[in-house]
């Protein structure tokens, strides 16, 4: 427990300077196995705003991108029907960032919604505040899905998606949404694959997160969450000045383009872990990310006394 708190105070040092702060960060690792029920009921709740174990979020050991254990949802259809509460933002921006596991041919669902109810439920009479829609990896219940597909469905058994990606099957995977409340906007990437930027659909409120099995194949697990206010790729304070950073995402070699010599190079995952650190003194140097696995990391370029932080992918 003592390594989870270190982390999540290095991920807020790492923040400060790039203009983000951590609301919260969430790893299932200090919870018992089994329900959720009141262990948290200020992050995790259910759509009928009472916990209860048919409802909430299951802990469980299956499977874990980080520690021993991660959340679950499913399979359904319902009564799982799980509410991660963010608070009801109405101004600013705010990122959410967490790892997602489907098993091989298995569903997953989740939706964006708005302004949530004063126990955690759902908002607007208990019949929630849609503001994005049906976004379904493997969509099993529509032509149009299939392993490995995602899709962001206005009707899930008819018709086809508004817009699709792709995922893998039986591995971790990273799935960061950039909210906009001030221009009633949001942003989703999936493994690294920016989707565009979407309207939200019927109000102007970060409320929460629907994690719902949506049917008798639903079966996923998540972990690693973390919410900052602020995007973490908006950095206003004073850094050294860096041409561009490519490829990013990145594969192998990333290769940084500067004016001056660079002094170091160091990268963090999303929980600010150290994981590399690189003395260079060049101009234009490149780091080989090879042996990092799929994710999100935060990269710090050193130039004398200036720093310049930028969110990579691989």
């Amino acid at each position: 427990m003592k390594k989870i708190y270190l982390i999540a105070l290095a991920f807020i040092t790492i923040a400060s300077h790039l203009n983000a702060q951590v609301i919260f960060n969430e790893t299932f690792e200090t919870y018992d196995l089994g329900d959720m029920l009141n262990q948290n009921t200020e992050l995790w709740g259910v759509w009928s705003g009472n916990n209860n174990a048919a409802e909430d979020i299951d802990i469980s050991d299956a499977y874990a991108n980080s520690g021993t254990k991660s959340g679950f949802i499913g399979p359904g259809q319902g009564p799982q029907d799980v509410l991660l509460n963010l608070g009801n933002k109405t101004t600013g921006v705010y990122q959410l960032t967490f790892q997602m596991f489907i098993p091989t041919g298995k569903t997953a669902y989740f939706n964006i919604q708005g302004m949530l109810s004063a126990s955690g439920g759902a908002g607007n009479g208990g019949n929630g505040i849609f503001n994005s829609t049906n976004l379904v990896f493997n969509n099993t219940q529509n032509p149009a899905g299939g392993p490995g597909i995602g899709g962001a469905y206005p009707g899930i058994n008819t018709g086809d998606a508004n817009y699709v990606w792709d995922y893998p099957e039986a591995a971790w995977f990273p799935i960061v949404i950039t909210f906009y409340p001030d221009s009633s906007q949001w942003q989703m990437s999936v493994n690294n694959v920016e989707i565009p930027r979407q309207n939200m659909d019927e109000d102007m409120v970060v409320g929460g997160i629907d994690f719902f099995a949506i049917d008798a194949n639903n079966e996923y697990y998540i972990d690693d969450l973390v919410f900052t206010e602020g995007d973490l790729t908006d950095v206003k304070n004073q850094e050294a000045k860096v041409l561009s950073v490519y490829p990013n995402p990145v594969v192998n070699e990333l290769f940084i383009q500067t004016e001056e010599e660079v002094n170091e190079i160091v990268v963090y995952d999303i929980l600010g872990q150290l994981i590399m650190r690189k003395q260079v003194n060049i101009i234009s140097p490149s780091i080989n990310l090879s042996d990092l696995r799929s994710g999100t990391y935060l990269l710090r370029i050193v130039v004398g006394d200036k720093t310049k932080a930028i969110k990579i992918t691989k």
